[in-house]
């Protein structure tokens, strides 16, 4: 449904949208040359209707899953099946508690391995840190080193097991993997130069294990915790990102809460909850805070579903913004195309929000308040990757990350 077949018109006395003149697709940024393909303005035809309630939130609230141990009750005997998730039983080297930070230096470490199975061509001959983690159950296990001063160069792998060979993902700064429960191992090693020169020195260690579980204690649904930590999952061992900052939206929610969530999955932090606008062509109905219908087609107004890439940030016509590469062929690799970016909007802001009990809507962009865009854009920016969900059967069976 594009614009020139549907179009909605809302009562002249509702001024709202002159103030908010433009919503989405910039008419300018790197390239003064360039025009939007969505449109050059837009808000003009968006008079929000006050007074309207926002809607309830659909789906069900987030809590943890139940469930007692075995000799819980008196006189119960323990059940024989249940087997105690595995542990590092106090052994130096050992981590089983997530997140940790281990504060180390590779000076005086072993010299056990000097390639590894997933990159042979780099040499990693220099000391190395080993470090055996042990999974109590199952998620993504995340480890990115911090903390390296100049003429420190060390890289980080995670191995199945205590073989080079058995190498899963490695990275100069990151690397990581959804993991069952058990024993694995990550190892912190010294990179080698051309010449033979070791970069050895201290380093920082983060790790964290995420579960679908520790996304909905955030406060996401059952269902979108658990295809957002799977798309990221699946990405990453695709090498679609380096990053571990995460943003994952929710476009079954009211736009008058608090529908996107920027995690990182190194340490289990929630960096950020804020309000995201959704594409005015989105909604069917007459709450503008509720979503129901997306697309990848330009000019429609409408917002895209699926997993994109956080790329270069710009000065548009709305200030500091960014652009979006969408990495789901019929779902949102038009997003670019279709100038689909982030943006301050002050159809974000609080008292907006209160006023209007929704946040006004764009032509498709992923709005933000602009008191903390320009801090977001910042942390997000080249390269994070950003999930907008909603239960659409279509996108999930169609979805190459799910």
């Amino acid at each position: 449904m594009n614009d020139t077949t549907r179009q909605r018109i809302l009562p002249a006395s509702l001024i709202f949208a002159a103030t908010l003149a433009m919503a989405c697709g910039d008419a300018s940024g790197p390239d003064p040359d360039e025009v939007e393909a969505d449109g050059a303005r837009e808000g003009q035809d968006v008079d929000p209707e006050p007074g309207d309630e926002p809607g309830d939130e659909p789906g069900a609230e987030p809590g943890a899953e139940p469930g007692a141990e075995p000799g819980d009750e008196p006189g119960e005997e323990p059940d024989p099946t249940v087997v105690d998730p595995p542990t590092c039983g106090g052994d130096e080297g050992c981590v089983d508690v997530f997140p940790n930070v281990i504060m180390d230096t590779t000076v005086g470490g072993t010299r056990d391995w000097g390639t590894y199975g997933c990159a042979p061509e780099t040499n990693e001959g220099g000391p190395e840190r080993a470090y055996r983690v042990v999974l109590p159950s199952a998620g993504f296990l995340a480890a990115r080193l911090r903390g390296q001063a100049d003429g420190v160069d060390i890289d980080v792998h995670v191995l199945s097991a205590r073989d080079a060979d058995a190498c899963l993902d490695r990275g100069h700064l990151a690397a990581g993997a959804y993991l069952g429960a058990g024993e694995y191992w990550v190892v912190a090693d010294t990179w080698v130069d051309g010449e033979g020169v070791e970069y050895a020195g201290a380093f920082e260690l983060e790790l964290e294990l995420t579960r679908p579980e520790d996304l909905e204690a955030h406060g996401m649904g059952v269902e979108v915790a658990f295809d957002a930590l799977t798309a990221f999952s699946t990405a990453w061992s695709r090498g679609e990102t380096k990053r571990l900052e995460y943003t994952i939206s929710d476009f079954s929610m009211h736009s008058s809460l608090k529908r996107q969530w920027v995690v990182d999955l190194a340490t289990g932090e929630l960096l950020y909850t804020l309000h995201v606008g959704h594409g005015e062509n989105s909604i069917v109905g007459d709450d503008l805070g509720v979503s129901s219908v997306f697309s990848n087609v330009p000019q429609s107004h409408q917002s895209s579903l699926g997993l994109m890439r956080a790329a270069e940030s710009y000065t548009g016509d709305y200030g500091y913004s960014m652009r979006l590469d969408g990495l789901e062929p019929g779902f949102n690799d038009n997003v670019r195309a279709r100038d689909i970016v982030v943006h301050p909007w002050d159809g974000n802001r609080p008292d907006v929000i209160a006023d209007l009990g929704w946040v006004a809507p764009s032509w498709g962009c992923a709005t933000l308040e602009p008191t903390v865009s320009a801090e977001v854009i910042d942390m997000i920016r080249d390269g994070s990757l950003m999930f907008f969900w909603y239960p659409d059967e279509t996108w999930r069976r169609g979805s190459t990350f799910l």
